[in-house]
């Protein structure tokens, strides 16, 4: 019995011996570098960098009013509009792939949802959009989207005619 018993431990440690890891060594190893000077390894990389990416760009242009010209887009870009007068958005879009749709919603000052017009866009760059409401003196808002992205939210005032 003792035979089997101190043939069991020296079983049992010849395996905990080959199981047993290495230690890895550290060798001495020259950085080889790219031609721009960075180091090929990022051991010592400042990896807590921030990067700003630039942010979408859907549209070039737009102008709000209440006057057309006659290409049929707003004639002079205002933010004060008289009431009676129709109100107009016009956006000149950076892309216009197939298949978008663009829309503007006109919203009171509270925020609530006055009227909102859409344009499927068919490859067009340019668009024109007016308020089928007509707005009273007050504070208001429009936003323009590229698709389902905000492309351009433009506040504006409504002031009362002037009496003659």
């Amino acid at each position: 019995m003792v035979k089997r018993t101190i043939a069991g431990v020296c079983i049992a440690l010849g395996i905990l011996a080959a199981c047993k890891q290495r230690e890895q060594t550290v060798s001495k190893q020259t950085v080889k570098t790219t031609s721009s000077g960075v180091p090929a390894d990022l051991r010592n990389a400042n990896v807590n960098t921030i990067i700003h990416p630039d942010p979408p760009t859907f549209i070039d242009s737009a102008a709000l009013g209440d006057q057309l010209g006659s290409d049929g887009n707003v004639l002079m870009d205002k933010n004060t509009l008289r009431e009676g007068q129709p109100a107009y958005l016009t956006m000149r879009l950076h892309e216009s792939p197939q298949g978008l749709w663009t829309r503007a919603m006109w919203k009171d000052e509270s925020g609530k949802p006055v009227a909102v017009e859409d344009h499927d866009m068919k490859g067009t760059k340019v668009v024109t959009f007016k308020c089928d409401k007509v707005l009273k003196s007050g504070k208001y808002s429009v936003v323009g989207y590229w698709g389902g992205n905000i492309a351009v939210e433009r506040p504006f005032e409504v002031v009362a005619k002037k009496a003659n």
